[in-house]
């Protein structure tokens, strides 16, 4: 699966990235879904889901890609997720 995050806001509290799902080849992946991960509570959730993410799964299959890159990376503007 593939997915592209691009940063929406970041703040003490919070972080907003738009995230983009898979889609059938040919077709160009759209980044208007939204995860937020809320720094306070140390949790995360689907504000929006995106273009061929009907169901949510592919949110909820970057949580734990999102933390890591903000613990590892600090947040970066972009990044692509790649794997499988």
């Amino acid at each position: 699966m593939n997915s592209q995050l691009i940063l929406k806001e970041k703040s003490d509290n919070r972080i907003v990235y738009f995230y983009s799902a898979d889609s059938s080849k040919g077709i160009p992946m759209v980044s208007d879904g939204e995860i937020e991960v809320d720094l306070v509570d140390n949790t995360i959730q689907t504000l929006r889901t995106a273009t061929h993410d009907n169901d949510g799964y592919r949110a909820r299959w970057l949580y734990p890609h999102i933390m890591r890159i903000i613990i590892k990376e600090g947040c970066p503007k972009r990044r692509l997720i790649a794997t499988g």
